[in-house]
């Protein structure tokens, strides 16, 4: 399992040092804690490092950490070619100084858990030392199975509590079979309770069809009734259930999470969600099919299951 090592600025005693990176052109670091890493950050490192951060290869960014320069996610922090990092300085944890490097942007294509990228070079030039700050697994040379990150979670938990091992999913969960399923049996319940209503109104239209017949109207005039009952009633079904389902769906996005939710987006910049922030995801294809689709579908169902030919008006005897 080939490793790769991300490291960070250390002081001349050997004790890590807190990076504080800024987050927007304003130079302001709002989330200041919860990288992977706890390096603030930025990252020590080789052409590797910075691959599995980029989650590409980038020629000029490899050539810019070559020359010393650092490589950073977020080009909008770039003032003037330079970036500045507040950092204790090397002697010891005194008040941060910012630490001006020369730096070109870039982008990246994944969350890589860093905001910029240095050599180790860059960080001895400036008085620094380094330490380990993880090990990773770039997903482009190993896919690292769960079966395998769970017996190395249990070695290292074993080892030590200070550590922690994450396996990063490539894709967010899919929830498309919950969707598939809740969109079939949505669509068992409303095509069968139109179809009975609909049966039932067709019994009870019996005497306005027979007079139909009676006055000459075409047999197709009885598919076009059937075909329109049952898309009103499935089109008021189906509008029904999904606003009554937006009531307890939206309460339920409301409820507040015991912590806030931390995303690392792509370009570096660690965004948080407060916990009382509600996310309301909606699901716009099941409610398309719900809402669209089924009552079309209700009503090509009873166009094709309905006689066309219209019942012939009873003669009563006098």
């Amino acid at each position: 399992m080939p490793l790769v090592e991300a490291r960070m600025l250390a002081t001349s005693a050997g004790a890590p040092v807190y990076a504080s990176v800024p987050d927007d052109a304003s130079g302001t670091s709002r989330v200041e804690w919860l990288d992977a890493s706890r390096s603030g950050g930025l990252l020590v490192g080789n052409d590797d490092l910075l691959r599995y951060v980029m989650r590409r290869d980038d020629p000029r960014a490899a050539a810019a950490l070559h020359e010393g320069k650092a490589v950073v996610l977020n080009p909008a922090v770039i003032r003037q070619g330079q970036v500045s990092i507040d950092v204790p300085p090397a002697a010891g944890p005194d008040d941060p100084a910012p630490l001006t490097l020369p730096a070109v942007g870039t982008q990246a294509t994944g969350e890589g858990w860093a905001r910029a990228v240095v050599a180790p070079e860059v960080a001895a030039k400036h008085g620094y030392g380094t330490v380990t700050a993880m090990l990773v697994v770039d997903p482009a040379d190993f896919r690292v199975p769960r079966a395998t990150a769970d017996r190395i979670t249990a070695k290292v938990t074993g080892i030590t509590g200070k550590a922690t091992v994450r396996l990063e999913v490539p894709e967010p969960p899919d929830d498309t079979l919950l969707l598939v399923v809740l969109g079939i049996a949505a669509a068992v319940l409303v095509l069968g309770m139109t179809f009975v209503a609909t049966m039932l109104a067709a019994a009870e239209a019996r005497p306005d069809l027979e007079t139909m017949s009676a006055v000459g109207a075409a047999p197709r005039v009885k598919r076009a009734i059937v075909a329109g009952q049952a898309l009103v009633i499935a089109l008021l079904g189906s509008v029904a259930g999904v606003l009554a389902g937006f009531a307890p769906g939206i309460a339920a996005a409301r409820y507040p999470d015991s912590h806030p939710a931390v995303f690392l987006r792509a370009d570096g910049v660690t965004t948080m969600v407060p916990a009382d922030t509600p996310v309301i995801a909606i699901p716009w294809a099941l409610v398309g099919l719900l809402v669209v689709a089924l009552p079309l579908l209700a009503a090509l169902g009873g166009a094709a299951f309905t006689r066309s030919r219209l019942p012939l008006p009873r003669r009563r005897a006098t």
